[in-house]
């Protein structure tokens, strides 16, 4: 049986981060290694993701250590958080380096249900807007869950950004579609 890595011996259900020591680790390992940081550490972020997963019927599905994000580039108060962004910038690296590596790193995201991974997919897919605006019309046509990536404070604030590189090398057709899209999406706290 797989161990939780959710649980620490004391019995709590956060990463903690007991030492600065883990978040510079994390963050020149995802700089310095990207390949081996997301080959290592993704996996378990993604198990993570799903052991913790919350409302697993609605999509994206959110978890309890890798969804409240916050768009601060300050010190982290939790291993959650240092994961996450040393992951992002593993990602982004990844992203432009060669195509069948970055492509078979982002198929992966794009295949997990959970909010986390579409978030680190669309950090990844915004740091080449032109090479990526074909499957990112592709992707954000699948549906409005696909619509969902952001922050506590913006949960559209990512798509956002990934709609600002990409757009621009978009097909005509796809882009339209993905404009009808946009227009009828109704977030839930709108739609009370």
């Amino acid at each position: 049986m797989a161990k939780d890595p959710t649980q620490n011996s004391v019995g709590g259900s956060r990463l903690s981060l007991n030492e600065s020591v883990a978040e510079e680790l994390a963050t020149h390992g995802a700089e310095e290694a990207p390949q081996a940081f997301y080959d290592l550490l993704v996996p378990y972020m993604r198990q993570a993701m799903k052991l913790t997963q919350t409302e697993p019927s609605s999509r994206p599905v959110r978890d309890r250590h890798f969804s409240d994000r916050h768009p601060v580039d300050g010190p982290a108060n939790e291993l959650d958080d240092v994961l996450l962004r040393a992951a992002a910038a593993a990602v982004r690296k990844l992203a432009v380096s060669d195509q069948q590596v970055s492509h078979k790193v982002l198929e992966v995201l794009a295949a997990d249900p959970h909010d986390a991974a579409q978030w680190l997919l669309y950090e990844g897919l915004r740091m080449d807007g032109e090479r990526w605006a074909e499957w990112t019309s592709s992707l954000l046509l699948e549906g409005s869950q696909r619509l969902t990536s952001g922050y506590v404070e913006n949960p559209f604030w990512t798509t956002r950004m990934l709609l600002q590189a990409t757009t621009p090398y978009m097909k005509e057709e796809p882009l339209r579609s993905l404009e009808h899209q946009i227009l009828q999406l109704r977030p839930a706290r709108e739609s009370r």
